[in-house]
């Protein structure tokens, strides 16, 4: 099967791309979403930056389409609460990822992994908050797509042996 991204990236920093995406839970994932982020870089450092802008720019999305949610005026004060706590745990999430990547600058592998692990629990945290009162989440999607990215970049921070940070 031919790789839909070798016209825009080199073979080589592909490569590099799919050997580093191969230590994660969700292979094709991984380079689905971290490939139009290759900016030639051939690191596992440079790899989690990318995921961490991926996830970053998911998160976003996440928290716009939370609020155009919420302007539903048919919606229960039950299902208002959720989408509420759903905007704090999606901020919260940009929060760290931004903290994530002063982590990397700073060579703080504790923090850096600390930021990711608290990353990832934030799309539960929203699934949650519908489950609690009894509700079917509207953001399913959302919430999934933010899990299997935020697996991706713990999984490349944890997983893959010769990341350090700390020269």
């Amino acid at each position: 099967m031919r790789n839909p991204y070798c016209h825009i990236h080199p073979p080589f920093t592909m490569l590099f791309l799919t050997k580093i995406c191969g230590a994660t839970r969700y292979q094709a994932e991984c380079l689905a979403t971290i490939a139009p982020y290759q900016t030639g870089a051939t690191d596992p450092i440079s790899v989690i930056e990318m995921g961490i802008q991926a996830l970053h720019k998911d998160f976003e999305d996440a928290v716009a389409t939370v609020k155009k949610l919420s302007k539903d005026t048919s919606l229960s004060a039950t299902i208002r609460d959720s989408l509420d706590i759903c905007v704090e745990s999606y901020e919260s999430g940009i929060t760290d990822l931004n903290d994530a990547l002063t982590a990397i600058s700073t060579h703080d592998t504790y923090r850096l992994t600390q930021m990711l692990g608290a990353v990832a629990s934030y799309p539960e945290t929203c699934k949650d908050a519908f489950l609690e009162q009894g509700e079917e989440s509207p953001l399913k999607e959302v919430d999934q797509k933010l899990d299997i990215l935020a697996s991706i970049t713990v999984d490349i921070t944890i997983l893959l042996p010769g990341i350090k940070l700390m020269e």
